[in-house]
Protein backbone atom coordinates (compact mmCIF):
# COMPACT_ATOMS: atom_id res chain seq x y z
CA UNK A 1 0.00 0.00 0.00
CA UNK A 2 1.20 3.52 -0.77
CA UNK A 3 1.21 4.88 2.90
CA UNK A 4 3.62 7.07 4.60
CA UNK A 5 5.07 7.66 8.15
CA UNK A 6 4.78 10.94 10.11
CA UNK A 7 7.39 12.70 7.81
CA UNK A 8 5.64 11.62 5.08
CA UNK A 9 8.54 8.87 4.11
CA UNK A 10 7.37 5.61 2.60
CA UNK A 11 8.24 2.09 4.20
CA UNK A 12 8.56 0.12 1.40
CA UNK A 13 8.53 -4.20 2.10
CA UNK A 14 11.28 -5.05 3.11
CA UNK A 15 13.16 -1.94 3.31
CA UNK A 16 16.19 -1.05 5.48
CA UNK A 17 16.07 2.94 7.05
CA UNK A 18 19.59 4.49 7.22
CA UNK A 19 20.70 7.78 8.41
CA UNK A 20 19.59 10.59 7.01
CA UNK A 21 15.98 8.48 6.54
CA UNK A 22 17.14 6.88 3.46
CA UNK A 23 15.26 3.99 2.44
CA UNK A 24 16.30 1.15 -0.04
CA UNK A 25 14.59 -1.68 -1.96
CA UNK A 26 15.10 -4.71 -4.70
CA UNK A 27 12.12 -5.76 -6.55
CA UNK A 28 14.55 -8.24 -8.39
CA UNK A 29 18.08 -9.50 -8.38
CA UNK A 30 18.45 -6.64 -11.45
CA UNK A 31 16.87 -4.09 -10.51
CA UNK A 32 17.94 -2.10 -7.76
CA UNK A 33 15.99 0.87 -7.05
CA UNK A 34 17.94 2.40 -4.93
CA UNK A 35 17.72 5.02 -2.07
CA UNK A 36 15.40 7.45 -1.05
CA UNK A 37 14.77 10.59 1.34
CA UNK A 38 11.14 11.40 0.87
CA UNK A 39 8.39 10.25 -0.39
CA UNK A 40 7.52 11.96 -3.39
CA UNK A 41 11.53 10.35 -4.47
CA UNK A 42 10.11 6.99 -3.54
CA UNK A 43 7.07 6.87 -5.74
CA UNK A 44 8.52 8.47 -8.88
CA UNK A 45 10.83 5.59 -8.75
CA UNK A 46 8.11 2.61 -8.14
CA UNK A 47 5.64 4.09 -10.86
CA UNK A 48 7.25 2.80 -13.85
CA UNK A 49 6.38 -0.98 -12.82
CA UNK A 50 2.25 0.72 -12.66
CA UNK A 51 2.06 0.98 -16.64
CA UNK A 52 -0.42 0.10 -18.71
CA UNK A 53 -0.33 -0.25 -23.20
CA UNK A 54 3.23 -0.05 -23.38
CA UNK A 55 4.93 0.14 -27.24
CA UNK A 56 8.26 -0.39 -27.96
CA UNK A 57 11.22 0.01 -30.53
CA UNK A 58 14.88 -0.25 -31.32
CA UNK A 59 17.05 2.37 -31.46
CA UNK A 60 19.79 2.53 -33.59
CA UNK A 61 22.58 1.73 -30.73
CA UNK A 62 20.96 -1.33 -30.00
CA UNK A 63 18.71 0.31 -27.03
CA UNK A 64 15.31 0.03 -26.60
CA UNK A 65 12.61 2.64 -26.48
CA UNK A 66 9.45 2.16 -24.31
CA UNK A 67 6.75 4.44 -23.66
CA UNK A 68 3.15 3.81 -21.87
CA UNK A 69 0.41 5.31 -19.51
CA UNK A 70 0.34 5.44 -15.95
CA UNK A 71 -2.88 5.24 -13.80
CA UNK A 72 -3.40 8.72 -14.43
CA UNK A 73 -2.87 8.53 -18.49
CA UNK A 74 0.12 10.04 -18.22
CA UNK A 75 2.81 9.18 -21.11
CA UNK A 76 5.89 7.79 -19.49
CA UNK A 77 9.18 7.27 -21.82
CA UNK A 78 12.03 4.53 -20.70
CA UNK A 79 15.35 3.60 -21.98
CA UNK A 80 16.99 0.57 -21.45
CA UNK A 81 20.54 0.16 -22.89
CA UNK A 82 22.15 -2.83 -24.95
CA UNK A 83 23.19 -4.99 -22.03
CA UNK A 84 21.93 -8.26 -21.38
CA UNK A 85 20.41 -6.94 -18.61
CA UNK A 86 16.91 -4.87 -19.16
CA UNK A 87 17.00 -1.49 -16.61
CA UNK A 88 14.69 0.77 -17.62
CA UNK A 89 15.55 4.44 -17.36
CA UNK A 90 13.02 7.00 -17.36
CA UNK A 91 13.19 10.08 -19.59
CA UNK A 92 11.47 13.02 -20.04
CA UNK A 93 7.38 12.94 -20.49
CA UNK A 94 6.59 13.95 -24.06
CA UNK A 95 3.50 15.35 -23.05
CA UNK A 96 4.51 16.49 -19.90
CA UNK A 97 1.58 16.12 -17.28
CA UNK A 98 -0.81 15.74 -19.52
CA UNK A 99 -4.14 12.80 -18.84
CA UNK A 100 -6.08 13.05 -22.88
CA UNK A 101 -3.63 10.82 -24.76
CA UNK A 102 -4.32 7.41 -24.88
CA UNK A 103 -2.46 4.06 -27.23
CA UNK A 104 1.30 5.85 -27.05
CA UNK A 105 3.38 5.19 -29.42
CA UNK A 106 7.14 6.02 -29.85
CA UNK A 107 9.59 5.73 -33.08
CA UNK A 108 13.28 6.25 -33.69
CA UNK A 109 14.18 8.42 -36.67
CA UNK A 110 17.65 7.73 -39.07
CA UNK A 111 18.64 10.85 -37.31
CA UNK A 112 18.87 9.89 -33.78
CA UNK A 113 15.35 12.05 -33.02
CA UNK A 114 12.49 10.45 -31.57
CA UNK A 115 8.82 10.97 -32.10
CA UNK A 116 6.13 10.43 -29.93
CA UNK A 117 2.62 10.18 -30.41
CA UNK A 118 -0.88 9.97 -28.24
CA UNK A 119 -4.41 10.15 -30.09
CA UNK A 120 -6.44 12.70 -28.41
CA UNK A 121 -9.64 14.25 -29.65
CA UNK A 122 -9.44 14.72 -32.82
CA UNK A 123 -6.44 13.06 -34.25
CA UNK A 124 -2.88 11.97 -33.75
CA UNK A 125 -0.85 14.53 -31.77
CA UNK A 126 2.82 14.59 -32.27
CA UNK A 127 5.77 15.34 -30.17
CA UNK A 128 9.65 15.54 -30.98
CA UNK A 129 12.96 15.20 -29.30
CA UNK A 130 16.20 16.16 -30.51
CA UNK A 131 18.37 14.68 -27.68
CA UNK A 132 17.42 11.48 -26.77
CA UNK A 133 14.23 12.49 -24.43
CA UNK A 134 15.84 14.68 -22.41
CA UNK A 135 13.63 17.43 -23.58
CA UNK A 136 10.39 17.91 -25.84
CA UNK A 137 8.61 20.21 -28.06
CA UNK A 138 5.07 20.82 -27.53
CA UNK A 139 2.37 18.51 -28.73
CA UNK A 140 1.30 19.52 -32.34
CA UNK A 141 -1.80 18.16 -34.67
CA UNK A 142 -0.05 17.65 -38.18
CA UNK A 143 -1.39 16.91 -41.27
CA UNK A 144 -0.04 13.21 -40.62
CA UNK A 145 -2.03 12.88 -37.96
CA UNK A 146 -5.25 15.00 -38.46
CA UNK A 147 -8.46 12.58 -38.04
CA UNK A 148 -6.70 9.11 -37.28
CA UNK A 149 -6.80 7.37 -34.27
CA UNK A 150 -5.07 4.49 -32.40
CA UNK A 151 -3.17 3.37 -34.79
CA UNK A 152 0.93 3.89 -34.64
CA UNK A 153 3.85 5.27 -36.82
CA UNK A 154 6.87 3.88 -38.12
CA UNK A 155 9.95 5.19 -39.56
CA UNK A 156 12.25 3.85 -42.36
CA UNK A 157 14.08 4.75 -45.62
CA UNK A 158 14.13 8.85 -44.22
CA UNK A 159 10.24 8.28 -44.28
CA UNK A 160 7.46 8.21 -41.38
CA UNK A 161 4.53 6.09 -42.11
CA UNK A 162 1.20 5.97 -40.15
CA UNK A 163 -1.80 4.74 -39.65
CA UNK A 164 -5.41 4.82 -37.78
CA UNK A 165 -8.65 4.78 -37.58
CA UNK A 166 -10.24 8.26 -39.73
CA UNK A 167 -14.13 8.60 -38.22
CA UNK A 168 -14.33 11.32 -41.15
CA UNK A 169 -13.77 8.28 -43.85
CA UNK A 170 -15.18 5.15 -41.38
CA UNK A 171 -11.94 3.44 -42.29
CA UNK A 172 -8.35 2.56 -41.10
CA UNK A 173 -6.05 4.96 -43.54
CA UNK A 174 -2.93 5.33 -44.57
CA UNK A 175 -0.27 7.97 -44.72
CA UNK A 176 3.25 8.80 -44.68
CA UNK A 177 5.53 11.88 -44.83
CA UNK A 178 9.18 12.73 -45.28
CA UNK A 179 8.95 16.27 -44.40
CA UNK A 180 10.19 18.31 -41.23
CA UNK A 181 6.44 19.49 -40.48
CA UNK A 182 5.04 15.84 -41.60
CA UNK A 183 2.87 17.61 -44.14
CA UNK A 184 1.74 14.42 -46.08
CA UNK A 185 3.46 13.11 -48.90
CA UNK A 186 1.58 12.40 -52.62
CA UNK A 187 1.42 9.03 -52.08
CA UNK A 188 0.95 8.36 -56.00
CA UNK A 189 2.22 11.50 -57.56
CA UNK A 190 -1.10 12.16 -58.80
CA UNK A 191 -2.82 14.19 -55.74
CA UNK A 192 -3.56 11.04 -53.67
CA UNK A 193 -2.39 11.58 -49.73
CA UNK A 194 -4.21 8.95 -48.03
CA UNK A 195 -4.80 5.31 -48.79
CA UNK A 196 -7.75 3.55 -47.53
CA UNK A 197 -7.07 -0.06 -46.00
CA UNK A 198 -10.43 -0.94 -44.70
CA UNK A 199 -13.62 0.24 -44.12
CA UNK A 200 -14.96 0.26 -40.42
CA UNK A 201 -17.71 1.13 -38.83
CA UNK A 202 -18.10 2.49 -35.36
CA UNK A 203 -21.31 2.00 -32.99
CA UNK A 204 -22.01 5.06 -30.82
CA UNK A 205 -20.79 2.69 -28.05
CA UNK A 206 -18.08 1.21 -29.52
CA UNK A 207 -14.32 2.75 -29.21
CA UNK A 208 -12.11 3.11 -32.62
CA UNK A 209 -10.21 -0.35 -33.33
CA UNK A 210 -6.57 0.09 -32.95
CA UNK A 211 -4.26 -0.44 -35.92
CA UNK A 212 -0.04 -1.17 -36.59
CA UNK A 213 1.54 -0.19 -39.84
CA UNK A 214 4.88 -1.91 -40.61
CA UNK A 215 7.05 -0.99 -43.75
CA UNK A 216 9.41 -3.91 -44.72
CA UNK A 217 12.32 -4.57 -46.78
CA UNK A 218 10.96 -4.27 -50.28
CA UNK A 219 9.21 -1.16 -48.91
CA UNK A 220 5.91 -3.08 -48.90
CA UNK A 221 3.34 -1.65 -46.38
CA UNK A 222 1.44 -4.05 -43.77
CA UNK A 223 -1.40 -2.75 -41.78
CA UNK A 224 -2.74 -4.89 -38.57
CA UNK A 225 -6.33 -4.16 -37.78
CA UNK A 226 -8.34 -5.78 -34.62
CA UNK A 227 -12.08 -5.67 -35.16
CA UNK A 228 -13.50 -6.94 -31.83
CA UNK A 229 -10.68 -9.44 -31.22
CA UNK A 230 -10.27 -10.26 -34.87
CA UNK A 231 -6.98 -9.56 -36.62
CA UNK A 232 -6.78 -8.72 -40.31
CA UNK A 233 -3.78 -7.17 -41.89
CA UNK A 234 -3.35 -5.71 -45.23
CA UNK A 235 -0.59 -5.55 -47.64
CA UNK A 236 0.12 -2.41 -49.96
CA UNK A 237 3.08 -3.21 -52.56
CA UNK A 238 2.41 -0.35 -54.76
CA UNK A 239 -0.17 2.81 -54.37
CA UNK A 240 -2.22 3.34 -56.86
CA UNK A 241 -5.43 5.85 -57.18
CA UNK A 242 -7.76 2.62 -56.63
CA UNK A 243 -7.64 0.69 -54.14
CA UNK A 244 -3.82 -0.09 -52.58
CA UNK A 245 -4.30 -2.31 -49.36
CA UNK A 246 -5.68 -5.89 -50.08
CA UNK A 247 -6.28 -8.48 -47.24
CA UNK A 248 -3.73 -10.96 -47.04
CA UNK A 249 -4.42 -12.62 -43.24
Amino acid sequence: TRQTDAQGMFRLWSGKEKSPRAYYVAVTELVSLGGFVNAEEAWGSVERFSLWDPYTCCGAGGNVWRIATNGDGVAYLHEAGAQDSILWERRAAPFGTDTSGARPVIAELDTGNLLATVTRSGGTYYAASEDRGTTWEAAALPELGDDLQFGTIKQRFGIVYACGWSATNSAIVFRASSQNDLDQDDLTGGGVYESVVCAVTVGAEDDPPRSDVVVTDDRSVLVTVDQSGNMQTYRCRRFAATSAFERVA
